[in-house]
C-alpha cells in the first residue's frame, strides 16, 4: 500500500521542479523575444543550463532533480509530466582545498552508484578543454596549475543509465611576495659567500647566478650558502611551489673594504730612502697589477706637505732621491687597489738620511761596479752602477777635472772601442770618492770569412773556365772585422797576403788547371784571428788529348771496338759510341754513353744490318766535361748467312726448290756437326739446271759437278773466321776435293 505521505512529498518535489523549470523558461522566452538572432536551440539550451543546476535538457525533455517533463521549445514551456529519471545528476562540485599550483574538487551526485567520472579543466581565457583525470572516485586534485590564475572546472558523471555535466569556476592561490633575506657577503682568498633566508613553508627555496631565467635554478636549504662567488655577481633567489615560482629576490657581491697596505724600510743613504710595499685585501683581492702612489715629506712638515714622487708605478720598491743629509722624514705610498676599485693608503714615518762621509773620513768603499763589456756594430758599451744610491760620474781614456759626466746609476757609457779605458767616481753633490777604472778588451775571435766561387761549371764540381773567388770577412761581435787573410796552395799559388785594413773582402782568379786550395782568415780590431776557412776549386779547361777506336771481331749484325782515351788533368769520366751509314763526317747516330774513368773500354755495336758499311766514333768526355770527337773508323759487316732452308730429299741427292727449279746447294762447314751448316746459294746462279732424275744420277755427274764448281765460286765469299772451309753438297768433311757420291 503506498503511504499518503511519501506521495504527497513526491508530488511537492515534482511541483517544486516544474515551477523552477517554468521560470527559467519564462525569462528565457522573454530573452529569446528581445535577442531573436539567437539559434533557437542553443539559446535555450545555454540559458537553462546556466540558471539551472542539475538540470536535464534533451530534444523534446527537460528534467530537474530527477523529475521529467514534455519540452515545447517554440514557446518554450512545459507540457505534461513523463515521469522520473535514472540517470546521475550533479547535485554540487565541492572544493575542498586550493594552493598556488592546485585545486582539489568533491562531486556531489545522485543516481551515481559505479558512475565514472571525467575531470576537465582550462585557463578562463581559453577554448579548448584539458582532460585532466578520470576513475570512479568522486574526489579529484588538479594538479600543477600556474598561480592566481581562475580556471573553469568541469566534471562528467556517467552510468549505465545516463550521462551528466557541470562547471564551476576557481582561482589558484597567489605566491608570497618579499619573503626572502639574504645574509652578509663574507670573503675567503678573493672568493665570496652570502646565505639565502625565507620565512615562508610549504616551499622550495632556490638560486641562479648571474641570471634569472625560467631554466637552470638550483634547490637551496633555508639558510643555506652560495660560494665561490666573485665581485659583481648578483645572487637570484625566489620560491617555488613546484609549478610557480616568485618574482626573484636578488643581491649584488660588493666589496667596500680598502686594502691593508704595509711600507717598510731598505736602505738608507745621504740624500735618499728606499721603500717597499705589500698590499693585502682579504675580500676581493688585489687586482691582477696594482699601482702605487709614494709621497714623502719632512717629519716636521704637516701631512698636507707630502709631496708626490711617483705616481703609477707597479714596483712595490721605490727610492726617494735627493733628500737632505741628516734629516727625518715621512712616506706614504697608496695602492691601487683591490678588485673593487678601494684604494689603500699605508706610511713609514721617522726615517733618517745619513751624513755623506768628509774629505777626512776618506773615501766611500765597495761602491763602484762595471758591467760585462757588450758589442754591437764594433763598438762596446759598458754600465757602471753603485749600491750607494750616490751619483756616479764617468770619463774616458782620462781623469780631468771638469770633463766628469754624471751617469744614473747602472747607467751605460756606448760608442767605445777595444784599448779604451773607462774610469768611474761617486758624488752626493759634494765630495768625491777615489775613481775605478775598466778597460774595453776584445778578447774573442771573429766568424770565419765566407768564400764563394763564380765561373762556367762543368761536371763534378769542375769548373770549365778561369774561376773568380770572392773572399769576404765573417761577422765579429765586438770590435768588428777589419781585414781578411789569404793565401792559395795546390795548381796555383798565392802567398799570404793581408788586405789593408777597414777592407773586408778580396777576390783573386784561379787560371791553372788542376786541384787549388783556398785558406783564408777574419782578423777583427783587436787582432784577433778567425779559424780557417778552407775551399777547393778544380779547374780543368782543355779537352781529353786522346780518343779513338780499333775494330776487333765483326758479325753479321755486331761490330765489337775498344775504345782508347786520356786526359792529364781531371782524368776520363765518359765514352759516348757514335755510328753512320751515311758519311765519315757526319748523320752520326749516338748509340750508347758508358761511364767509365778507365783509358780504354771495349764495347760492341749490335742491331746492325749484314753487309753493311758502317763509320764509327768514340767521344772521349773528361770529368769537367770537356769533350774531344775521335776520328771515324770505316767497317763493314758480314753478309747474312740464312739458316731457314727448305730441305727435301730427291733420291740420293739434295736439291733445293726456286724459281729457277730444283737447283743444288752447297755447305759451310763448322764444328757444331759433321755436315756442315747449309747455306742457300741458288740466288747466284744464272743458269737453270736440273741436276738428274731418280735412277739417273750417274749420266748427270758432269753437269752436278759443273753446279758444285758455280755454286763453290759464289760463297766462296761466305768464309770467315765462324764458319769453316766450304765443302761439297754431300761430300764429307774429311774429303772435301771428292765428288759428290
Amino acid at each position: 500500500m503506498i503511504n499518503s505521505s511519501r506521495v504527497a512529498k513526491l508530488e511537492a518535489e515534482k511541483a517544486d521542479a516544474r515551477e523552477q523549470i517554468e521560470l527559467v523558461l519564462a525569462d528565457a522566452y522573454a530573452e529569446k523575444k528581445l535577442n531573436s538572432k539567437y539559434d533557437e536551440n542553443e539559446f535555450l539550451d545555454k540559458f537553462i543550463k546556466d540558471r539551472l543546476k542539475n538540470v536535464i535538457i534533451e530534444e523534446k525533455r527537460i528534467g530537474l532533480n530527477g523529475f521529467l517533463f514534455e519540452l515545447d521549445r517554440s514557446v518554450p514551456r512545459l507540457g505534461k509530466y513523463i515521469g522520473q529519471t535514472t540517470g546521475p545528476i550533479i547535485n554540487e562540485i565541492n572544493v575542498t582545498d586550493k594552493t598556488t599550483s592546485s585545486i582539489s574538487v568533491e562531486v556531489n551526485a545522485s543516481n551515481a552508484e559505479n558512475a565514472d567520472y571525467t575531470y576537465l579543466y582550462k585557463k578562463n581565457e581559453e577554448t579548448e578543454w584539458i582532460e585532466a583525470g578520470k576513475g570512479k572516485e568522486n574526489t579529484f586534485k588538479y594538479d600543477n596549475l600556474e598561480s592566481d590564475k581562475i580556471y573553469n572546472i568541469k566534471v562528467i558523471v556517467e552510468t549505465k543509465s545516463g550521462r551528466t555535466e557541470q562547471e564551476t569556476n576557481e582561482r589558484t592561490g597567489e605566491m608570497p611576495t618579499g619573503k626572502i633575506t639574504f645574509g652578509d657577503v663574507t670573503w675567503s682568498e678573493g672568493r665570496a659567500s652570502i646565505t639565502i633566508n625565507t620565512e615562508e613553508t610549504g616551499y622550495t627555496l632556490q638560486y641562479q647566478i648571474d641570471k634569472a631565467l625560467e631554466e637552470g635554478w638550483q634547490t637551496i636549504d633555508n639558510g643555506g650558502t652560495v660560494s665561490n662567488l666573485q665581485l659583481n655577481q648578483t645572487v637570484y633567489a625566489r620560491l617555488f611551489d613546484g609549478k610557480n615560482g616568485t618574482e626573484p629576490a636578488s643581491e649584488s657581491i660588493k666589496d667596500g673594504v680598502s686594502p691593508l697596505v704595509t711600507v717598510t724600510k731598505g736602505e738608507i743613504n745621504t740624500n735618499s730612502i728606499a721603500v717597499s710595499v705589500q698590499a693585502v685585501d682579504n675580500e676581493s683581492g688585489m687586482k691582477e697589477s696594482p699601482t702605487y702612489t709614494y709621497y714623502i715629506k719632512k717629519t716636521s712638515e704637516e701631512d698636507t706637505a707630502y709631496q708626490v714622487k711617483a705616481t703609477g708605478v707597479t714596483a712595490t720598491t721605490y727610492t726617494f732621491t735627493g733628500l737632505q743629509q741628516e734629516t727625518s722624514y715621512d712616506a706614504k705610498v697608496e695602492a691601487d687597489g683591490d678588485k673593487a676599485g678601494n684604494v689603500g693608503t699605508g706610511t713609514l714615518a721617522g726615517q733618517t738620511t745619513t751624513k755623506v762621509p768628509g774629505g777626512e773620513a776618506g773615501v766611500q768603499q765597495g761602491a763602484i761596479t762595471f758591467g760585462a763589456t757588450t758589442w754591437s756594430g764594433g763598438k762596446a758599451s759598458i754600465t757602471i752602477s753603485t749600491n750607494t744610491g750616490m751619483q756616479i760620474q764617468y770619463q774616458v781614456g782620462g781623469t780631468t777635472e771638469g770633463s766628469w759626466k754624471n751617469i744614473s746609476n747602472e747607467g751605460t757609457v756606448s760608442n767605445l772601442q777595444h784599448g779604451q779605458t773607462v774610469y768611474a767616481r761617486l758624488t752626493d753633490g759634494t765630495n768625491y770618492g777615489d775613481y775605478a777604472s775598466e778597460s774595453i778588451v776584445d778578447g774573442t775571435a771573429p766568424n770565419a770569412p765566407t768564400i764563394s766561387l763564380s765561373g762556367t761549371s762543368g761536371n763534378n764540381s769542375y769548373y770549365k773556365s778561369n774561376v773568380t773567388v770572392k773572399i769576404t770577412a765573417g761577422s765579429d761581435g765586438q770590435s768588428g772585422a777589419n781585414k781578411i787573410r789569404y793565401k792559395v796552395t795546390g795548381a796555383q799559388t798565392i802567398s799570404q797576403t793581408d788586405t789593408a785594413a777597414g777592407t773586408t773582402s778580396a777576390s783573386i782568379t784561379i787560371s791553372t788547371n788542376g786541384t787549388s786550395t783556398i785558406t783564408a782568415y777574419t782578423i777583427d780590431k783587436a787582432g784577433n784571428v778567425s779559424e780557417e776557412k778552407t775551399q777547393v776549386v778544380y779547374k780543368d779547361s782543355t779537352a781529353p788529348s786522346t780518343a779513338n777506336l780499333t775494330v776487333g771481331t765483326v758479325g753479321e749484325t755486331t761490330i765489337a771496338v775498344t775504345a782508347k782515351g786520356a786526359d792529364s788533368t781531371s782524368g776520363v769520366y765518359s765514352y759516348q759510341f757514335q755510328r753512320s751509314t751515311t758519311s765519315s763526317t757526319s748523320g752520326f747516330t749516338t748509340v750508347a754513353t758508358k761511364t767509365s774513368t778507365a783509358t780504354s773500354y771495349s764495347y760492341t755495336y749490335t742491331g746492325l744490318t749484314a753487309g753493311t758499311t758502317y763509320y764509327l766514333r768514340v767521344i772521349v768526355t773528361d770529368k769537367a766535361g770537356n769533350k774531344k770527337t775521335g776520328t771515324a773508323v770505316t767497317q763493314a759487316t758480314n753478309k747474312k748467312v740464312a739458316t731457314n732452308i727448305n730441305e727435301f730429299v730427291a733420291g740420293d741427292y739434295v736439291t733445293y726448290p726456286s724459281p729457277k727449279g730444283d737447283l743444288a746447294c752447297r755447305v759451310l762447314y763448322d764444328s757444331s756437326s759433321g755436315y756442315g751448316v747449309q747455306l742457300i746459294t741458288s740466288d747466284t746462279v744464272t743458269d737453270s739446271y736440273t741436276l738428274g732424275t731418280d735412277g739417273d744420277f750417274d749420266g748427270n755427274k758432269t753437269l752436278y759437278n759443273k753446279v758444285i764448281n758455280t755454286l763453290n765460286s759464289a760463297v766462296s765469299s761466305y768464309n770467315n773466321s765462324t764458319y769453316g772451309t766450304v765443302r761439297c753438297v754431300g761430300s764429307v768433311p774429311n774429303n772435301p776435293s771428292q765428288d759428290s757420291a
